[in-house]
């Protein structure tokens, strides 16, 4: 964050949306602070706040990070210089290409503030040997695809050497940042394999910008986004394209990060088959509903991080879809952007994930089930080696280890063994190279068997999951997860959790709409205000939130898995939600942080496609999908769990009317909000049956791994000797 007032100070620092803080401001001859470099990194935009002394002699202006609520939106004027605000938290967009050079703001007498920016130009970054073209989608669908050549390849391209293809497919804007820098990749992964076996990556990245956005837009009725409904289907036209290619060698290997991902593993789909020797899929998940909606409550988080120029833009993504389809139950809309045939795939993957990334579940569930379903060589016997990391960040740990220290936040968040997490982000980085790089030349089948055989000896050194645990913040490995063992802790009267059940008996508590529990922490993207493990004693002043913690134990406790809680409740109101998160309770009033969370909003209690409306003062027995941790609870820290009914920021809160969602009002950072009645509703847990279930292993089980060995010698057996594994296998 930095301040810029109209006294002789200036200081630089973060203006959000991912640029960096290194850049020096000086007072200029106008009494303003501006930068003379002109270097600012291209943004979205700035969030910003302005603020001005009563006597009107300066203002500050504070810039905050990508994700801040904006407050009241409609104070706020859209045009770049000057820009009027008179209450509240303000989004600036700027034009693409341009950064922030500087700011100046004019207190005026009737309490708003004037901001002025400088805007500069982006410098130019890095050139990539490149071709592109537009290619059209069996419907006819104009899509724009980057072909980015290795460094190893001749360039312009000779047609002496055939390469594999990596196929990315993104909704995101190929010309911005972002986008530029998913071309490095051919790049990278060709400096970590040359210096290893002397032999070069023979690949090009083709980078498809996805239907109906950006480079393939402007959408039209008949070839718009539409929330990947054709993501599957281009996806196989896209593949037949490359294979026509005079460059090719037939091979396609799929990556993605995020979004890329999901469109990846839709690739994979049965009904339009892309011949995949390989596949690296990263912080992404197998079904998107589940990163919208967590049991029927809206995920309001993601949208303030993926609605915004360069990603999804706001006025080419239909948000009343999203709205429709809020149900629990079962609901062809999302089939399009579901891939759950992992019996079908028939070659090695790697995949990684993140605990408290917003796509966890869909990312364990990628990695586990590749690992067991999965089946390589053309006799389908043989299991595909699987690799799957964990490791500690939320969404987007390309943004890194959480740290809030700037904010109100100090010392709040979780401290991250960095040394770890860096271990586990570089051992992504050296083995999804050396995946790619081994099966760059399975031109057909045969090769493939060989190169199979290979691969599996090659990985025989390393283990089948690589585990960030918390709690004692150490990696751990193992072949096959360990099978937790439930223990059931009772929530009772005086805030205790107990293994015993205890008299019948309830506690009670006011939940009012208009003034939801803020959000601290929890599987979000890195430019949500808080993410990751964050101390919820935050909360603890608060009459909405109540919380039970266990004795403190008295060994080391070690959770590893699924965890849920199945809670009796009522409501003088006919829709509400629930919110039960585990913590880890340290001892003396210390920090309660975050484990995990979940979520239900009761109208969709049932799982069904229409809702079911609670009669007031009832009893209803709900279970709650809490996700899953791997977490050591020490000596003397004591299990906690808190209960609430909102969580603002992080889902959309519950106005306790049972009405439908506003197509309007559901993504208020954007300053849409709701605009219906709110309901007060009294809230009661109901004690002796409501219980929260553990998933308790063997510390054993989680053995400290030791530092990886990396294969020396990558260099695969000749063409002949590749066949005659394949057969013997």
């Amino acid at each position: 964050m930095f301040q810029e007032t109209a006294e002789a100070n200036c200081r630089g620092g973060d203006v959000g949306g991912g640029a960096s803080s290194d850049l020096t401001y000086v007072l200029q001859t106008d009494g303003t602070c501006r930068s003379s470099a002109g270097n600012r990194p291209s943004i979205a935009g700035i969030i910003y706040k302005a603020t001005c002394l009563d006597d009107l002699s300066s203002g500050t202006l504070t810039y905050l990070t990508a994700g801040t609520p904006i407050t009241n939106n409609a104070q706020c004027d859209g045009t770049y210089t000057p820009q009027t605000n008179k209450i509240g938290n303000c989004f600036l967009p700027l034009p693409q290409g341009t950064g922030v050079d500087g700011a100046t703001i004019t207190c005026l007498a009737d309490g708003s503030a004037t901001l002025q920016v400088w805007l500069t130009p982006t410098p130019a970054g890095p050139s990539f040997n490149e071709t592109n073209s537009t290619i059209p989608m069996s419907d006819g669908a104009p899509l724009y695809v980057d072909q980015v050549y290795s460094p190893a390849l001749p360039f312009p391209d000779t047609g002496s050497t055939k390469a594999a293809a990596i196929f990315i497919s993104t909704p995101y804007n190929i010309a911005s940042t972002f986008g530029q820098g998913l071309k490095y990749l051919v790049g990278t992964i060709e400096g970590i394999v040359f210096p290893l076996t002397g032999l070069h990556f023979n690949a090009i990245l083709v980078l498809q910008q996805a239907r109906g956005l950006y480079l393939s837009g402007p959408p039209t009725t008949e070839y718009a986004f539409e929330t990947g409904t054709h993501g599957k289907s281009d996806a196989g036209d896209t593949a037949k394209w490359i294979a026509s290619q005079d460059w090719s060698n037939k091979v396609i290997m799929t990556q993605g990060i995020s979004a890329m991902g999901m469109f990846a593993l839709m690739a994979a789909d049965p009904a339009y088959p892309v011949p995949t020797r390989a596949a690296w899929y990263s912080i992404t998940t197998n079904n998107i509903r589940e990163a919208f909606y967590r049991q029927g409550a809206l995920i309001t988080g993601i949208m303030g991080s993926i609605l915004a120029p360069d990603y999804l833009p706001p006025d080419q993504t239909d948000r009343s879809q999203l709205s429709k389809h809020d149900s629990d139950g079962p609901d062809p809309f999302w089939d399009n952007m579901l891939f759950d045939k992992f019996e079908t795939v028939n070659y090695p993957t790697l995949v990684r994930t993140s605990w408290f990334d917003m796509f966890l579940k869909g990312g364990l569930r990628t990695g586990k089930s590749l690992s067991e379903k999965a089946r390589c060589t053309m006799s389908k016997w043989f299991g595909c080696t699987t690799t799957l990391i964990v490791d500690a960040l939320g969404h987007a740990g390309l943004g890194g280890i959480p740290d809030f220290d700037e904010y109100a936040y100090k010392g709040f968040t979780y401290p991250v063994n960095q040394t770890a997490q860096n271990a586990l982000t570089a051992y992504e980085q050296i083995l999804s190279a050396i995946l790619l790089f081994v099966f760059q030349k399975a031109t057909n089948d045969v090769l493939m068997d060989g190169l199979i055989v290979f691969y599996d000896a090659l990985m025989h050194l390393i283990p089948n999951n690589l585990v960030y645990v918390y709690g004692k913040d150490y990696i751990t490995s193992f072949s096959n997860w360990p099978v937790p063992k439930r223990w059931d802790m009772y929530f009772s009267s005086n805030g205790v959790l107990a293994s015993k059940s205890p008299a019948s008996s309830n506690q009670s508590y006011v939940y009012d709409p208009s003034d939801p529990a803020p959000t601290y922490g929890g599987n979000l993207f890195n430019s949500a205000p808080t993410f990751g493990s964050v101390d919820q004693s935050l909360l603890s002043d608060r009459a909405d939130v109540i919380q039970f913690d266990s004795a403190p134990v008295p060994q080391d406790l070690a959770l590893c898995g699924e965890t849920t809680a199945t809670i009796t409740v009522t409501s003088s109101a006919i829709d509400t939600d629930f919110v039960v998160r585990l913590v880890d309770q340290h001892p003396n009033n210390g920090p309660r942080y975050l484990i995990q969370e979940g979520v239900i909003r009761m109208r969709w209690r049932d799982q069904l496609v229409t809702p079911t409306m609670m009669e007031p003062g009832k009893p209803y027995e709900v279970e709650i999908d809490m996700w899953s941790a791997c977490w050591i609870i020490k000596a003397g820290h004591s299990v906690g769990v808190d209960i609430t009914s909102s969580s603002a920021f992080m889902y959309l809160v519950n106005p306790n009317t049972g009405g439908s969602l506003q197509a309007g009002g559901i993504w208020p950072q954007g300053g849409e909000y709701y605009t219906g009645p709110n309901v007060t509703a009294t809230n009661s847990i109901i004690f002796g049956p409501s219980k929260v279930t553990l998933p308790v292993v063997n510390e054993a089980d989680l053995p400290v791994m030791a530092p990886l060995i990396i294969p020396s010698s990558l260099s695969p057996p000749s063409s002949s000797e590749l066949i005659e594994m394949g057969k013997r296998r």
